[in-house]
């Protein structure tokens, strides 16, 4: 019998994630989303979540690490979302990956805190091409196990009589 993938389990519990990602990559384009922490993480050099969001046809996260914690308390302000539409030109649909690394400035003054800031953008084309090949390599190990399965039980003593 043919391995028809919509009568799989897994086509139908895979397809809400495709449809997803594919939305989030269309809305990316027009609109902005983010999520702001402002959280510091223990560790030696007091991490600072900052944005982690879409925008340009991508997924971004934004982090920062100061060398000494004073003055971070009075900076961090909570957890904001938002939502803003993109002005000016178009993106491109199918924008490269990048890591920005920019280093710390400090204007002098002791209330700045100097933090190195981090940016690791992945655009959706490979978050769904990443997906696509997970998805179908599951499908596709399901269908060798059910042959398999099939073929085992069809050697069996008295499955000709069946």
């Amino acid at each position: 019998m043919p391995f028809r993938p919509f009568r799989s389990l897994a086509f139908w519990l895979g397809l809400p994630g495709l449809l997803f990602l594919l939305w989030a990559w269309a809305d990316s384009m027009s609109h902005r989303s983010g999520l702001h922490v402002d959280k510091v993480l223990p560790g030696p050099r007091f991490v600072i979540v900052n944005f982690i969001g879409y925008e340009a046809a991508g997924f971004g996260v934004q982090w920062g690490d100061a060398p000494e914690p004073q003055g971070l308390g009075s900076r961090l302000g909570g957890t904001t979302l938002t939502r803003t539409p993109i002005t000016g030109p178009a993106e491109s649909f199918f924008p490269p990956a990048g890591y920005t690394r920019l280093p710390a400035h400090s204007s002098g003054s002791t209330s700045v805190v100097p933090v190195e800031w981090r940016f690791l953008f992945v655009p959706f084309w490979q978050l769904v091409a990443l997906y696509l090949a997970v998805w179908w390599g599951l499908l596709a190990w399901r269908r060798r196990v059910r042959r398999a399965a099939e073929r085992k039980s069809s050697t069996l003593p008295g499955a000709a009589a069946a």
